[in-house]
Order: C-alpha cells, then sequence, then structure tokens
C-alpha cells in the first residue's frame, strides 16, 4: 500500500519521518510536517534547544514548521517535506 501526497510546489523532496528518541532527522532539518495520521507530535524547530508538542493534529494537516527532530509520538503517518 503507497501513501501519496501532492507535492505543494516547491518541495523537492518528500521523505518519511522516522520518530526518534534522540536523533535528528535522517536528511537534516525539514520545511514542514505532513500528518498522515492524527495525533500529538513532539517535535524541536531548527535552532531551538527545547522540545514543543503540538496536540491533537488532525489528519492530512501540513504545518509549515522547520524541525530538526521528531520524538516518538502520538501521530502517525509523518512525511518531511523540503523545499
Amino acid at each position: 500500500m503507497s501513501t501519496q501526497v501532492a507535492q505543494k510546489p516547491g518541495y523537492r523532496s518528500v521523505l518519511a519521518v522516522n520518530e526518534h528518541a534522540t536523533d535528528p532527522l535522517t536528511n537534516g532539518v525539514c520545511d514542514a510536517i505532513y500528518v498522515g495520521g492524527t495525533g500529538d507530535i513532539i517535535c524541536r524547530l531548527a535552532g531551538d534547544s527545547a522540545d514543543i508538542t503540538f496536540s491533537a493534529v488532525p489528519v492530512g494537516a501540513t504545518l509549515e514548521i522547520a524541525v530538526s527532530h521528531v520524538r516518538v509520538s502520538g501521530a502517525s503517518l509523518m512525511l518531511a517535506l523540503y523545499y
């Protein structure tokens, strides 16, 4: 089963997010996060030293935020979008 996401003009790549307790995103800071399954997202914004929680993010939401880390959280099927 494949998941398809309509790319916003300008995105050069879309990669699955591998949530991890300590490691940053594999390809570095992303420009946005697409959420395929509702839930909370615990992440670290680029340049920050502390994590932030986005609560109850709905299915199909795209958060236009620069993120360096995505922690293990309740949301699923997340994709990192890169310009």
